[in-house]
């Protein structure tokens, strides 16, 4: 690490932060991870004490829980944040998810404890369909395995199609707009909710727009923000 910085503290929470010395919380560059028990806190004290800090980066691809300081989000200081850095092992959790639902493997490992040999017909992958909701990096990844791997039919659902790459648009059977959400879950076997957490997304997977409109054989799996559902 001091390759690229002259010196660094990493801190576990807010008893060690308050150990730091004045000079040790006067840094340039402050990384958050993941919850704000203690980046929320480090976050205000930063701004209001720290002239110096230029950069803030969070090593997860959320960010509602630091914008949610007000005297972060109000300053001009410039958030960053590691979009992409997991959307291939999230792609890889739902093909685990796919595989684990389509070749019903907790009754597999349960015949197996029971020592019950018992031959069982088996439903094809390449069979099954797919909608992805909030259709982006990590949608796109999911969408890949999907398709090339598994040989699914998938949809990717996205506020702006138009704004979809090429790329990413070979990975999907159709991609298409809000309006047509419940066309786009009604058919599917598998939706999966890859949507960040805003105003307009809270709750957005329920009873009444969601798992009342889809298959009753149909498996919801959320890789996105928890408070979307």
């Amino acid at each position: 690490m001091t390759k690229y910085v002259s010196s660094y503290k990493t801190v576990k929470d807010m008893d060690e932060y308050a150990a730091l010395s004045d000079e040790d919380k006067n840094v340039d560059i402050v990384v958050v991870q993941l919850g704000t028990t203690c980046s929320g806190p480090v976050l205000k004290e930063q701004v209001l004490n720290n002239s110096n800090l230029k950069w803030v980066h969070s090593l997860s691809a959320g960010i509602d829980g630091y914008v949610a300081v007000p005297e972060f989000r109000d300053s001009n200081i410039p958030l960053t944040n590691a979009k992409g850095a997991f959307s291939s092992i999230l792609g890889e959790f739902i093909a685990l998810g796919v595989l684990y639902h389509t070749k019903h493997l907790e009754r597999f490992m349960q015949r197996k404890a029971d020592k019950n040999w018992e031959i069982e017909p088996m439903e094809l992958v390449s069979n099954k369909s797919m909608a992805i909701v909030g259709y982006g990096d990590i949608g796109a990844a999911c969408a890949k395995i999907a398709k090339f791997g598994f040989g699914m039919k998938v949809t990717g659902v996205k506020r702006n199609p138009d704004a979809c790459s090429d790329e990413y648009k070979s990975y999907c059977d159709e991609i298409v707009g809000n309006d047509q959400y419940e066309n786009a879950i009604k058919d599917a076997d598998f939706v999966v909710g890859v949507l960040p957490k805003t105003a307009e997304t809270l709750d957005f997977f329920n009873m009444e727009s969601t798992f009342s409109k889809m298959k009753p054989t149909s498996v919801f799996m959320n890789i996105g923000r928890g408070p979307t559902v």
